[in-house]
């Protein structure tokens, strides 16, 4: 009897042993637009009381990222580029690892996707719960089709909106249409309407310039160079009314507006025998 008490005690301590390692997979949204960057935030929890290294050597946890589409297929990976970890998972603490999925899976197509994270280690599997997002076109607003400075092809720059958090976020997709590439998606955040659809200028370095409200009295002002890399931003809500882009003489482009009127002064004055010196209470 003892003997078989031993036995029990023995797999109840394996079973703790191979749950105490937890995963956690968050996506900052539900939607995307193709090309645009779907970044997984992988959280690995360890109970253990051991530093357990993270990369593909022996005894190390493995990180994976396994894809389905609508139809529940699993689906291939193109590379396994993409997770950017630390080299340990210390003991009693957790680690996030960025989890770049467009460079892993071909995620163009549009529908929906899930995404599950999984932490192999040795014989055991650990897994996150499900997530799921989705591939829509948005909707286009406005493209420019510019040469390059350099006279090496061209880009066009595409104006999109697609509907998140409640709101509407503008975001700017970058192609090679004679090479049939797209350089990426830059995200320039939350758009008022689009009621006063947003302003585009390319300047002569082949570098787009975009201009939109971003709240009620507020301009966004953001430059997106030819490879998709989000050059510049600022807000101009303290500056301008009634913004707009014009390209100078030589080529650059420059914001225009009606600057903010001064606010009128404030007067302070007194009447006769105020104020009254009040006793203490």
């Amino acid at each position: 009897m003892s003997r078989y008490l031993i036995v029990g005690v023995l797999l109840s301590g394996a079973c703790t042993a191979l749950g105490q390692i937890r995963v956690a997979c968050e996506l900052p949204h539900e939607v995307y637009v193709p090309f645009e960057p779907v970044v997984a935030s992988v959280t690995l929890i360890n109970d253990t009381g051991t530093d357990i290294p993270l990369g593909s050597q022996s005894g190390a946890i493995q990180i994976r990222m396994d894809m389905t589409d609508v139809y529940g297929n699993a689906l291939s990976r193109m590379s396994r580029k993409g997770l950017t970890a630390p080299d340990t998972l210390p003991a009693y603490t957790s680690v996030v690892i960025q989890a770049s999925l467009q460079r892993m899976y071909d995620l163009t197509a549009r529908g929906e996707y899930s995404v599950t994270a999984k932490a192999e280690w040795g014989d055991s599997s650990f897994a996150s719960p499900k997530r799921f997002f989705d591939i829509i076109p948005g909707v286009e607003l406005k493209r420019a089709k510019v040469p390059l400075a350099d006279g090496l092809g061209s880009r066009t720059y595409m104006l999109i909106t697609i509907n998140r958090a409640r709101g509407d976020q503008l975001l700017v997709r970058v192609d090679d249409e004679e090479q049939s590439l797209c350089y990426g998606v830059v995200n320039l955040g939350r758009m008022l309407n689009r009621r006063k659809p947003p302003i585009i200028k390319v300047d002569s370095l082949g570098q787009c310039h975009v201009l939109f409200q971003r709240a009620p009295g507020q301009y966004a002002y953001a430059v997106c160079g030819p490879d998709a890399v989000l050059m510049k931003q600022d807000d101009l809500a303290s500056e301008y009314q009634d913004a707009r882009l014009e390209i100078d003489d030589s080529g650059d482009v420059v914001v225009l507006g009606i600057p903010l009127p001064e606010p009128p002064p404030v007067y302070r004055g007194t009447l006769e025998d105020n104020p009254i010196r009040r006793p203490p209470p």
